[in-house]
Order: C-alpha cells, then structure tokens, then sequence
C-alpha cells in the first residue's frame, strides 16, 4: 500500500481506487515532470512530487484541507484543442507559498470517478511551469511598446522641427530676397527692419538647436554641477534684461527675500531653467501680462517663484508635462518644441533640487523651484 505522504493512500481510502490499479497509477504520476492535481469540488486529495516543487507547499500541507483557489491570483481560458475538445486549457497565475507569481499551463479534464472512485465527477489539472516564457513575453510586448513610443517621439521629433525651422527659414528667405532686390533703394533704416528680422530668426532656429543639446547632455548627465557664489540678485536682473532687450514685449516683475547677495549656485544650470520656466510663462500669458518672479533665499537652499495668469495646464495634462515633446492640449497654434519643461526638469533632477506646480485653466500657473546652496568641494 503507499504511503499516505504520497496522497494516493488518502485516494485509496476515499474513491476506492482499485489496489491493482494504485501501484500503476503512482508510478505513472510521479514520473511526469508535470504538475498532477486530482480535485473533487474545491478540494485537492491528490498531488505528485511535480505538484510541490511548483506551489512551495508539501504534499501534507496541499492534502490538509486545502482549497485550490487560494493558490489562484488570475487564471484564463485558452481556446480549446480541435483534436480534444474534452480538455480544457487554462493559463493560471497562482502565488507560491513564498509569495512569488508563478504561471502554469493547464489542461484540465473531467471523468467519471464511479468506475475507480466513490465520488461521481474528478478533476484532473495536469500543470506545466510557463513562467519564463511568460516573462519573456512580458519583457517582449514592453520592448514592442519602448519601440512603438520611441518610433512615435522620432516622427513627433520631425515635425515639430520642421514647423519650428519652417517658419524662421521662411523669414530669412523672404527678408534676403527682398533686400538683394531693393538693397540699392531703401534707406538704411528699412534695411535694418529686414536685418532684424533675419537675426530674430537665426537666434530662434539656434535656441532650438540648444535646447536639444542642453536636454541629450541632461539625460545622459554630462553636466556637472559647479557651484559659485553669486549674487542672485543681480543675476536675475540680468537675465530679465536680456529676455527684455530680445523682446520688449516681455514684462517680468521681479522680488527677492531674505539674503541673496551671496549664495552658492551654479550659474549655468539655474540661467536655462528660469529662462525656460519665465518664457513659457509669458508664451501663455495674454499680451502685455506681468508675470511674477520672486526668489526666497536661506541658509542653504534657494527658492524660486514663477507665476503667471495664463491659460493654466489642464490636469489631464500635468502627469506629463516634463516629457519630452509633450505639450498640453490647449497651447491651440502657439508654437513650442515641448522641450522647455523637460529641459527643466532633468537640470533640476541634476541638480538635486525639487519643482513642483500648481495649475488650473484659465486662472494661471505658478511653478515652485528649490535648489540647495551649499559649496561643492573636490576631493583632495
């Protein structure tokens, strides 16, 4: 007789199973490398060798009282096999007794027990371990979805270039033409509208040009951080300046709080981040708008205050506003490479620093930019 560790005792006891029969049927289902079930309801009265190495439990524990489902976390029909319509196959994701997720491939089958057992209907679960394979394919759909999104960004990437190159090339070719045609009519003054315009152009297709590079040496952290100590005062008002003589258009009111004669940072890092952040929030302001840079400095961080009255980011929008290339849904024909905000956000990550935002349509935007001010001494 076998051993009630093997399960098949218990099977004897309770179905009857013929003797003649049991020495046949244990040989049979502890050679298979499969993991063998024999169910009736929800209970497990049967489980081979295969069976424990498969769930962690022991055959013990399977056997006492132990219900199937509590193995289970999902489990899915496959569509059945034209050749057996008898077996049914199932993919199941069950939780070992370690907590892992382990996936079986299973064909169950169901027959009448009265012939070797006293119960009326058995279930047979014949389980294989397809858990690589389903990692694997895991693994594969995210590397074809990467692939999908990159192929995506590529083709978002041209098109937002060519706009972005058409419309400056468009101005410097139509300004050139007209002054090759009439360089021997106009006054200087004309002249000089025209030779203004093709600057302004020049610049725009540069500053995108720099924006790619700033961001490809962001991500791959080949900026390295350099702190000085400045005066961010003056820094500041340096930068509005520059960003006014460029356009008189722009009206940035400036504060400062606290002691910020002195403080370390590093002046290459913070110029593209408020220049982006005070850009895009006059881009999305009404004509003629104020925007609002405040600066807060303390022992050792700095804070930073961007806040305009602008069309607001909906929150749909906001989860991913630092990506690349992405822009919100209701910048409408503004013109923008999408670039600016995650520009911003890998120098900050860079930088060890935080920003955060609070948006809401139509009322504004005001982004909030802290950055530690401490000296960074090399190692000696």
């Amino acid at each position: 007789m076998i051993s009630g560790d093997s399960g098949l005792a218990k099977v004897n006891s309770k179905w009857n199973l013929q003797p003649s029969l049991e020495s046949r049927f244990c040989t049979l289902l502890e050679a298979t490398k499969a993991g063998i079930f024999l169910i009736q309801g929800r209970k497990i009265y049967y489980v081979n060798s295969a069976a424990e190495l498969l769930t962690g439990y022991t055959k013990k524990e399977l056997l006492a009282n132990f219900d199937f489902n509590q193995l289970i976390k999902s489990r899915t029909s496959k569509p059945p096999e034209t050749t057996n319509l008898e077996v049914e196959y199932q993919e199941i994701n069950i939780i070992t007794k370690d907590g892992k997720e382990r996936w079986l491939d299973v064909a169950m089958t169901r027959f009448d027990g009265g012939v070797y057992f006293d119960v009326q209907e058995v279930e047979v679960l014949t389980a294989t371990d397809i858990t690589d394979y389903k990692f694997a394919q895991l693994e594969l759909h995210q590397a074809l979805e990467q692939a999908q999104e990159i192929s995506k960004i590529r083709a978002n990437l041209v098109g937002i270039l060519c706009h972005e190159f058409r419309t400056p090339l468009n101005v410097i070719s139509f300004s050139n033409s007209l002054l090759k045609r009439h360089i021997d009519k106009w006054e200087t003054d004309k002249k000089l509208i025209f030779i203004e315009h093709i600057q302004t152009a020049v610049e725009q297709i540069n500053q995108v040009l720099d924006n790619i590079l700033l961001l490809s040496k962001a991500e791959s952290a080949q900026i390295i951080v350099e702190p000085q100590k400045v005066n961010i005062v003056k820094f500041c008002q340096d930068l509005i300046t520059q960003m006014v003589i460029i356009d008189s258009n722009k009206y940035i009111n400036f504060q400062s709080q606290g002691n910020c004669l002195d403080v370390w940072i590093d002046q290459k890092i913070l110029k593209p981040i408020l220049n982006n952040l005070l850009d895009n929030a006059i881009k999305y302001s009404p004509p003629s708008s104020v925007v609002d840079l405040t600066v807060s400095c303390h022992q050792e961080k700095i804070q930073f205050q961007v806040k305009d009255k602008g069309i607001g980011i909906p929150e749909i929008d906001q989860q991913r506003l630092f990506e690349p290339f992405y822009r919100g849904s209701n910048v409408d024909n503004t013109s923008g490479t999408g670039l600016g905000l995650s520009i911003v956000k890998n120098l900050v990550d860079l930088y060890g620093g935080q920003i955060t935002m609070v948006s809401q349509v139509g009322v504004g935007t005001t982004f909030t930019l802290v950055l530690p001010s401490v000296p960074i001494f090399p190692i000696s």
